[in-house]
């Protein structure tokens, strides 16, 4: 896939100081990147601060907006709010050594001083899918009562006191009746 312009930055010719850059993550970007999930209606936003030093440069990363995900428990859609952060520090070097002969690690983020331009889409990317939370459910209401498809959560409750109860696991109680001879010196 050609590399978007748009997240491109020219680090070297930014100002000493405080920078930043605004991206908008869309339905259209999700297509393009061919990213295929249960996940719809992308509205995201996410703030760059490029906070170039002579030394060493701080890259802040905020992440805020909704999206359309399906919920776990009851399977309905819901919008969900997204608020993630995530922080890089952009090292200077040439040298591959110095940085392990990895070109990224972690929370660094090593800078060529060769490379007048650096591409920060695959980092956004893939920050922008660690910010998923990994269980989805609806909110609470304000009485705290859980906002899922109340015919779901009946079903759901059904389904629960229907199953026998196991007081004991058998499998455990298999393994207990194993006797293993000791084996002593």
């Amino acid at each position: 896939m050609k590399a978007n312009r748009k997240f491109e930055i020219a680090w070297q010719a930014l100002p000493t100081g405080l920078n930043s850059f605004v991206y908008s993550i869309d339905n259209e970007y999700m297509k393009a990147k061919d990213h295929k999930t249960d996940v719809s209606n992308w509205d995201i936003k996410i703030s760059l601060f490029f906070d170039k030093r002579e030394d060493i440069s701080l890259l802040k990363f905020d992440i805020d907006g909704k999206i359309k995900v399906p919920c776990d428990r009851c399977g309905d859609e819901f919008e969900l709010q997204l608020w993630d952060e995530f922080v890089f520090y952009g090292k200077y070097t040439k040298d591959t050594d110095e940085s392990g002969g990895d070109n990224e690690s972690l929370e660094t983020l090593f800078l060529d001083p060769s490379e007048p331009v650096i591409n920060i889409e695959n980092l956004l990317y893939e920050n922008l899918l660690l910010s998923l939370p990994l269980q989805r459910l609806h909110p609470t209401d304000a009485n705290g009562n859980s906002m899922c498809n109340p015919v779901a959560l009946r079903l759901l409750n059904q389904l629960n006191k229907s199953e026998p109860e196991e007081s004991t696991n058998s499998l455990m109680e298999g393994l207990k009746k194993i006797k293993i001879p000791n084996k002593s010196n």
